[in-house]
């Protein structure tokens, strides 16, 4: 999954998004990049690791004095691993980065091309920063032309934007991805992920879908599409950026096998009464589950792997049949569910 970070603030930007896309590194991703607004837009981007973009960053002074920029990890879906295919992609007026999948990307490509644009990657996502550049182009007012983009895409999506026009704020909006907010009053930060925030703090925002954050100097606010600025929930994590890293280990799966008895431990404990197994639930008891014709498990990894082992327990104790899929398929396999089926 791709990894996202946006900073803006009193400091330079470049160092914040590097640690930020170091903290995401256990997404996983092929390449990595960074777009700074500095004089203009700076985007630097590569192939490979982290530490081969931090080689190309340092070969351009400019990008130190710059206070908002955005960063990303790729992880491809559309078009090999290759500078040309990693994110953040940009135009002369924006950059954006994107967690997600553009499903209609095709019709939107064709449509750029009769309005005179030319892509020049593999990817879903240039395709949305080429439309989002033609609204832009369009109205000049960013809030107007994020809307108009997002209400053409179909698919799943967790945008970071910058505009070249408005040199200390980050635009981001979400649907089906995961993206967070944080503000401290000298920056503030968007990410994919907690642990790219946490240097900056524990307090955090989660956007509602469809919601659009505007992140300044030190602060953010967020609108619905009609223009309305609307509150978020300030949530806190309740863990530290170590717990969030490697803890000395030199591989996050290592680090995960020897947490094993602990994570087994803070799992089961809330399942736990008087010493004994307690599953009972407040909205899920016996008598509710006898409503139901039918269960479906949609998960993914092993997560779906428990719900497999899940299946045969729920089968035969409460003889309800179960059927277990694996999330990224079952939207697309349209799938038959009665209205006493339960997901």
């Amino acid at each position: 999954m791709c990894g996202i970070i946006g900073f803006s603030g009193k400091k330079a930007a470049l160092p914040v998004l590097l640690e930020g896309l170091s903290l995401l590194e256990y997404r996983g991703y092929d390449s990595a990049g960074v777009a700074l607004l500095s004089n203009g837009i700076m985007t630097v981007k590569t192939k490979g690791r982290i530490s081969v973009l931090k080689e190309k960053a340092a070969q351009i002074p400019e990008l130190s004095a710059a206070t908002c920029g955005i960063g990303h990890t790729r992880w491809a879906t559309h078009g090999a691993p290759a500078d040309r295919n990693a994110h953040p992609h940009a135009t002369k007026r924006l950059a954006l980065v994107h967690n997600g999948i553009i499903e209609n990307y095709t019709e939107i490509a064709a449509y750029l091309q009769t309005q005179g644009y030319s892509l020049r990657s593999e990817t879903d996502t240039e395709t949305a920063a080429l439309l989002l550049d033609l609204h832009y182009r369009e109205t000049g007012d960013p809030r107007r032309a994020i809307f108009e983009t997002v209400s053409a895409l179909r698919g799943s999506y967790a945008f970071a934007i910058v505009f070249c026009d408005r040199p200390d704020t980050i635009y981001a909006i979400r649907k089906d991805s995961p993206l967070i907010v944080t503000a401290n009053g000298e920056h503030s930060v968007v990410a994919s992920d907690i642990p790219a925030i946490l240097p900056h703090g524990k307090a955090y925002f989660r956007p509602d879908e469809g919601v659009l954050c505007e992140l300044h100097t030190g602060d953010v606010r967020f609108y619905t599409s009609d223009g309305t600025e609307v509150s978020c929930k300030r949530e806190c994590v309740d863990w530290s950026v170590t717990e969030a890293q490697k803890g000395g280990w030199p591989h996050f799966m290592l680090k995960e096998i020897h947490e094993s008895p602990e994570a087994v431990e803070r799992t089961v404990k809330h399942y736990l009464k008087d010493g004994m197994p307690h599953f009972s639930l407040p909205v899920l008891d016996g008598d509710a589950i006898g409503h139901f014709d039918s269960i479906h498990v949609v998960a993914c990894g092993t997560a779906m792997h428990a719900g497999l082992i899940g299946r045969q327990v729920i089968e035969k104790l409460a003889r309800v049949p179960v059927f277990v899929d694996t999330a990224g398929e079952f939207r697309y396999r349209d799938p038959v569910l009665s209205p006493n089926a339960l997901v």
